[in-house]
């Protein structure tokens, strides 16, 4: 989320280009992510490459928390989704009834031989570890960010992939948001003027 001259686009009100208010910006930060990954999920069911592929890989998601359940519902509309492992039974019995997609707490499960890539939704500190061993199972990897709680921990991974050539991609899923397409594309062709300062967290 970035404090800059453009709002979030708004379903109701489109975008207005005012500065949100002091009590404004948690409505804005509680409504920013679901709204981002709506957009990106239409984004990616429409794709070309999505609607002309026939079949996708068998994907194991590990961890379905807040964040975990978006990712979730897109690959099991994307009938990629192979198995939910979280150690919440209680939470995964939720998922299982609702996706109608098998779910394990044994995080084997993940890295099984018929599993063909793995997503990562864990809480952060456990990115880098699950994300080196699914690089080493030989399965590409989709990881929500932060890749790693220490730099040298991401190059490692990032080496491991570049070495074993599988896909390593981290979930930096706003700059495909239509709103900040259209920022960057604004900026770069200078339509707005000199970009001075950005300020984001």
């Amino acid at each position: 989320r970035s404090q800059c001259c453009l709002r979030q686009p708004s379903r109701e009100s489109g975008v207005r280009a005012t500065a949100p208010g002091p009590n404004e910006k948690r409505e804005i930060a509680l409504v920013q992510d679901g709204a981002a990954f709506s957009a990106l999920e239409t984004s990616i069911m429409t794709h070309p490459a999505v609607i002309d592929q026939t079949s996708h890989p068998r994907t194991a998601l590990i961890g379905c928390g807040r964040w975990g359940r978006n990712i979730a519902r897109v690959l099991a509309r994307l009938g990629a989704l192979e198995v939910i492992v979280d150690p919440d039974a209680e939470r995964l019995a939720a998922y299982a009834q609702e996706l109608g997609v098998r779910v394990s707490t044994d995080l084997d499960d993940a890295f099984a031989g018929g599993i063909e890539a793995v997503a990562i939704a864990a809480p952060a500190v456990d990115h880098a570890r699950l994300t080196v061993r699914a690089l080493r199972s030989g399965k590409p990897v989709f990881v929500e960010k932060p890749l790693a709680l220490e730099v040298e921990e991401a190059e490692a991974a990032a080496a491991l992939a570049a070495e074993k050539g599988l896909v390593l991609m981290v979930g930096h899923l706003l700059q495909y948001h239509p709103a900040f397409v259209e920022l960057k594309r604004v900026v770069g062709e200078g339509e707005i003027g000199e970009l001075r300062h950005v300020t984001s967290h």
